[in-house]
């Protein structure tokens, strides 16, 4: 709900009411054209707006608001189209003022004359949003995405981070690209959106926001301040959500109630990837906000308030005999205010006796996207942030990238290097080694034969000398998969000073399911330097069975190089020895054993005995 005063709320609910319509009219050549209730046809003016697609409460939905009205001018209706509307509501307050709301800011995109006016249908700023996307991959919290599609689209952004703080999942971090489905800029949005638990829409200003559903009533309508109420007697609550998506299936129920609704997401891109446990995390939270949002669907008419918004919850009195109730809440899903004529709200839900029917064409085609799924391709990519310069010595990262395989399989790394190479200069050449003073090479002949020579030599032409070769350098490309270096592959180039263009390329055979795999590129450069600057290394892991991690996988690195160690010599000093030797005599002792051995065989032989001479050892005593 816009916020208004108290004296707004006494006006607007007032028997009798004064107000009035004013807008401006912002032609693409800058023409400004301003229009009162007197240009507008009684009764003409409707603004038109949802936040749900179907039946039944959903999150992501980002839906046009629409404006249509009759206007009288004189303008040629071919000069109205993409023309700028922006409209302004006027209440006069019991002390005579007036309080002035916006009601919004609209392109015109359809203009048809007739004879007394032009019938104008004009759409809020998320058509701004009805273009392709191409790029570039958004990551960051949602908050963050959502700061980068206003940015692409031009947009105001009319949140801020404090604004979503309460949402679900709003302090995760997550990655969305080309690859995830998402044909236009409002497919991105509408991603954003159902993981926090919100619509997508545009405020009274033009400005891009992110807008919950009420948890509190911020209005109570009874039965003076509506035409007609007609409300359901039964309360949709929910009890189960299912995400179906990007081949997996996260049910989070509650155990202790199976009495009430299950809400249904089949396309949410952004819990599609990742790790099951914390995409499951992701629902879980989800789920937990659901069950506080409540409600009995109604539908109210005549209610004349235009500051009332898609979202609100109100508390009705007096729903009559069906609810058996004196009061409920319902949320406003489908809005239609008339200026001066008929207004309605609705809540629209499902009746939980209804929830066990299932919808067959529905799996058909949940199973048809799983099988679909299975079969895809994911790419991810990736650029270098920051400027890299490589020099003799330790390697240098010049790229880290995360992925996340869900099931085993095999993926490759494609990449090109945009470096520019500077070699170290040559050392000059030694002039003792050659010149004039060099000794020349006669050969044993005669100076008069080496003349000759020299003249044959000099009439053939003569050999020149061949030229210098430029200075180069080595580059030597080496990967890392999970801080271990891939052994027996590295890429090794010789470039020469100037920009250069590597190719990189290499397989990954077996990679295990339900993984998260860090790849980093590191270069090592002999004989000169290599600078990559930001944006200069375009890479690219592609495989089936895979899918983006998140942003941080929880892992932090850091690297820092040590400069050389001084050493300083310093004295050892040794203190005297002293020990007190004794000296004893040891007998020598020997195990005894016993074998049997085999009858022997003697044979006479002759005995020769030679001088035996034996020194008996001494024993010397010396004083340490």
């Amino acid at each position: 709900m816009y916020a208004v005063t108290e004296a707004y709320q006494q006006a607007i609910r007032a028997p009798v009411r004064t107000e009035r319509l004013r807008g401006t009219l912002t032609l693409t050549d800058g023409t400004v054209r301003s229009f009162g209730p007197e240009s507008l046809m009684s009764g003409s003016v409707t603004l038109d707006t949802q936040c749900v697609n179907g039946q039944e409460l959903e999150f992501g939905c980002v839906y046009l608001g629409q404006a249509s009205f009759q206007l009288r001018t004189d303008l040629s209706r071919y000069k109205l189209y993409g023309a700028r509307v922006s409209l302004t509501y006027g209440l006069r307050l019991p002390d005579g003022s007036w309080a002035d709301l916006p009601l919004g800011v609209y392109t015109v995109a359809e203009a048809e004359r007739t004879n007394l006016c032009v019938s104008i249908h004009a759409y809020d700023n998320l058509l701004l949003l009805d273009r392709d996307y191409t790029g570039p991959a958004l990551q960051g919290t949602p908050y963050g995405m959502l700061s980068q599609i206003a940015e692409h689209c031009g947009l105001e952004l009319g949140v801020t981070e404090a604004d979503l703080a309460g949402q679900p999942n709003a302090a995760e971090t997550f990655q969305l690209d080309t690859q995830d489905g998402c044909a236009t800029w409002r497919d991105c949005l509408a991603a954003v959106a159902q993981v926090t638990g919100c619509f997508g829409a545009v405020d009274r200003a033009g400005a891009l926001v992110l807008r919950p559903f009420g948890a509190q009533p911020c209005a109570t309508l009874g039965t003076g301040d509506r035409a007609g109420a007609a409300v359901a007697d039964y309360v949709c609550r929910y009890t189960a959500l299912v995400v179906e998506t990007g081949g997996r299936r996260l049910v989070s129920r509650d155990p202790d109630d199976a009495g009430g609704l299950t809400m249904t997401i089949t396309d949410a891109p952004l819990f599609a990837k990742g790790l099951a446990e914390r995409a499951q995390a992701l629902a879980d939270a989800l789920f937990a906000h659901l069950q506080t949002l409540p409600y009995v669907p109604a539908s109210l008419t005549g209610v004349a308030d235009p500051a009332l918004d898609c979202g609100d919850r109100l508390t009705i009195t007096e729903p009559g005999e069906a609810s058996g109730q004196t009061s409920a809440q319902t949320l406003v899903t489908h809005r239609v205010w008339k200026f001066r004529g008929s207004s309605t709200l609705k809540g629209v839900g499902k009746n939980p006796y209804l929830a066990a029917a299932r919808d067959k064409g529905a799996a058909a085609l949940q199973q048809l996207q799983t099988d679909t799924v299975n079969n895809r391709l994911i790419f991810y990519s990736f650029v270098n942030p920051a400027a890299v310069t490589a020099g003799p010595g330790a390697e240098v990262t010049a790229a880290r990238v995360t992925f996340v395989t869900v099931e085993k399989t095999g993926a490759l790394f494609f990449a090109q290097l945009l470096v520019n190479a500077e070699p170290d200069a040559p050392e000059p050449e030694d002039p003792d080694t050659g010149g004039a003073d060099a000794p020349a090479d006669t050969g044993g002949q005669t100076g008069e034969d080496t003349g000759e020579d020299a003249g044959e030599d000099a009439g053939d032409g003569g050999e020149s000398a061949a030229p210098a070769e430029p200075p180069s350098l080595l580059l030597e490309v080496r990967y890392y998969l999970n801080g271990s270096p891939v052994t027996g592959f590295a890429p090794v180039q010789r470039l020469t000073a100037g920009p250069r263009i590597l190719a990189l390329f290499y397989p990954f055979t077996e990679l295990e399911a339900d993984t998260s795999n860090r790849f980093e590129v590191r270069l090592a450069v002999t004989g000169g330097t290599v600078t990559l600057a930001a944006g200069g290394l375009r890479g690219v892991i592609t495989g089936q069975g895979m899918a983006g991690g998140p942003v941080w996988d929880g892992t932090l690195q850091a690297e820092d190089a040590l400069g050389p160690a001084a050493w300083q010599r310093r004295p050892l000093t040794a203190g005297p020895l002293q020990d007190q030797p004794a000296l004893h005599a040891a007998a020598p002792a020997s195990a005894a054993g016993r074998d049997t051995l085999p009858a022997l065989a003697w044979a006479p032989a002759a005995l020769v005995l030679q001088d035996l001479q034996a020194e008996s050892p001494a024993i010397q005593q010396e004083e340490v």
